[in-house]
This record gives structure tokens, C-alpha cells and sequence, in this order.
């Protein structure tokens, strides 16, 4: 996500999404390989592309270009919970992060369950936040 202020070029960032579980079954999450796996998400401030370029997993991946507007948060999100209807068994999310600009791209995590929302509030204690630093190339 770039960070809040004047962005003169928006950044681009190739990505594949797995889990993986440390005993056993890996599963990909979404290898962005078709328009249809994209439309499973609800994309932000971003556009998605289908890209052959930096391609971890099949034969395309997706290229997230952030359009530099004065949203906070600019992403992406998962419109189908039955893809993620479970995490119990999965110890881990490995994300395939290609970053072409010659400086970092601050990227932030957050997984919610059917706790979070109670009674319309969010309940903070239920969610999953990680941050990390994208730097320049393959991550």
C-alpha cells in the first residue's frame, strides 16, 4: 500500500496467494490465473490485470496497480467467505509479491473471522494484522 501523501508514480505489485498448513495439506488460496478468480475479490483503489510477467504458480498471475487517490486503505478483499470458510488447519499464508519500483511498498494484512462483527461493532480482538515492507523485486 503506499504510503499517505503525494504519489507521483502509483506502485505495482504481481501477487499469488497460498496457505499452508505445517503437518501436511497445502492449499492454493488463488493463483489469479483467470477473470473469473480476480472477480472473487472486491478490489480498492486498485485495478487488477491478468499478467504472464513474474508468474510463481500456472500460467498468469495478477498485476495490482494502485491508483495513488487519498484512500487509507487501498487493497483488496475476498467477496467469497466459502474460500476461506476455515483457517483452523493452516498454519500459515505465503503471499508470492513482486515489487518492479526501485523502492518499498508497505503492505498490510487482515483476516477477520465471524467473531469480528458482533451486533454491528467490530470486536478488534478476533482479527489477524500483519505489516511487511515489499522491497524492490520478487518477495
Amino acid at each position: 500500500m503506499p504510503s499517505k501523501g503525494l504519489v507521483k508514480c502509483a506502485p505495482v505489485l504481481w501477487l499469488v496467494l497460498a496457505l499452508g498448513a505445517l503437518a501436511g495439506e497445502d492449499r492454493l488460496l488463488n493463483g489469479f490465473n483467470t477473470e473469473q478468480d480476480i472477480k472473487l475479490w472486491e478490489w480498492s483503489s486498485t485495478t487488477p490485470e491478468l499478467a504472464t510477467e513474474h508468474v510463481t504458480e500456472g500460467g498468469h498471475c495478477v498485476k495490482v496497480t494502485f491508483d495513488g487517490s487519498k484512500n487509507d486503505y487501498p487493497g483488496f478483499s475476498i467477496k467469497q467467505a466459502e474460500l476461506l470458510s476455515d483457517w483452523d488447519k493452516y498454519d500459515l499464508l505465503e503471499v508470492d509479491v513482486f515489487n518492479p519500483g526501485d523502492k518499498p511498498v508497505s503492505i498490510g494484512i487482515r483476516i477477520d473471522d465471524d467473531q469480528t462483527r458482533v451486533g454491528g461493532e467490530d470486536e478488534y480482538s478476533t482479527w489477524f494484522n500483519a505489516g511487511w515492507k515489499a522491497l524492490p523485486g520478487k518477495n
